[in-house]
């Protein structure tokens, strides 16, 4: 080893003149490698401690997962208490599908288009929402998932117009459509319609005349030739009703159209028989629970301006409606008091729901 030459780039071994020794004693050969072994172990415990994150972010840990990472007791409390850590974002207070950012010790909202405040818990009042004015659509009105922007749709007889709002006819009698206006005062008082609340038993008594030509979906239905019960066109050939009003036995009914004034003949009615009678198969006169049946007509209807059927939206809409609505509009030839007559003018009243209703 005396007088060992050196290269550019060798290391530089101590000859057998130099006071270093060439090789460790044991103490120190363990410290060295001791330091080493730490700072080689520190990135694979940076590299676990962020699948450790990762993972109690994602999905759930606990204490002893992060204990068998860290093997150290100290460290593994110092994360926990961050990871345990309550946030203003962990209640997460922002609606709609927004996103919440910590911000020290408060929180911000980033909300989706369509939605403003604090929460993002408001509508937008410059975009059109379903829950507000039927997003404008005359008809039904759905929300887009992805743009959330406002989507219209007619019922059968109706296209979309221009506008993407409005509805227009397709045919000359399409559904719900009232086509003559009112035209004189109402036989039993004024054309305001009297408000009543829907009891939980007993019956709906009263009401103002529907001029005629108002309620063109309106049917009666007779017994025997008598009045009977009231029902509603669906169709040219379909008419629902009360499943307490009729029997098994189609032929002692029949059902007359563009009735006004049961009095009088005034021709605009049309009268046809039931071929056939379809009550909800749970429906028990007892309770009075499913009371409704569906009549087949032998012919089909002719409809006009007295005679139009009604509209049925679709499940979704008709949900919606069921949720928001608090009122509703019937009709009929019912008692004028809960002891007095039937009324020989068709009536109607609106129907407040009430609470348990």
């Amino acid at each position: 080893m005396e007088g060992a030459r050196s290269h550019k780039g060798d290391t530089q071994l101590p000859t057998s003149n130099s006071s270093s020794p060439v090789f460790l004693g044991s103490r120190e050969a363990t410290t060295m490698l001791g330091s080493r072994r730490v700072r080689a172990n520190s990135f694979l415990e940076e590299t676990k401690l962020g699948s450790l994150e990762r993972e109690c972010i994602e999905e759930e840990c606990d204490f002893e997962e992060a204990r068998e990472v860290f093997e150290h007791t100290e460290r593994t409390n110092e994360f926990w208490i961050l990871h345990t850590r309550k946030t203003p974002c962990t209640s997460n207070p922002c609606h709609d599908g927004s996103t919440c950012q910590d911000v020290g010790e408060y929180y911000s909202c980033i909300c989706r288009t369509g939605w403003e405040g604090k929460n993002c818990d408001v509508m937008s009042v410059t975009r059109r929402h379903c829950r507000v004015n039927n997003g404008e659509c005359d008809h039904e009105c759905t929300m887009e998932a992805n743009t959330l922007n406002v989507r219209c749709h007619c019922v059968e007889g109706y296209q979309l117009g221009r506008d993407n709002t409005s509805c227009i006819p397709e045919d000359d009698f399409p559904c719900g459509l009232v086509v003559r206006p009112p035209s004189r005062v109402p036989v039993n008082g004024s054309a305001h319609m009297g408000m009543a609340v829907l009891p939980q038993e007993g019956r709906i008594v009263g009401g103002q005349e529907c001029p005629k030509g108002q309620c063109p979906w309106q049917a009666l239905l007779k017994r025997r030739g008598q009045v009977h019960c009231g029902g509603t066109i669906l169709s040219r050939r379909w008419i629902v009703t009360a499943a307490h009003c009729v029997g098994s036995s189609p032929p002692v009914y029949t059902i007359t159209l563009g009735e006004h004034d049961v009095a009088v003949t005034e021709g605009t009615e049309q009268t046809l028989k039931v071929q056939d009678i379809i009550k909800h198969q749970n429906y028990t006169s007892r309770s009075h629970a499913h009371d409704i049946a569906l009549l087949y007509l032998e012919k089909e209807m002719e409809f006009s301006p007295w005679v139009v059927p009604i509209c049925v939206p679709g499940s979704a809409f008709l949900a919606s409606l069921m949720h928001k609505t608090v009122a509703g509009t019937i009709s009929g030839w019912g008692r004028l008091s809960e002891i007095g007559p039937s009324s020989r003018i068709l009536q109607q009243v609106k129907v407040i729901r009430s609470f348990f209703a």
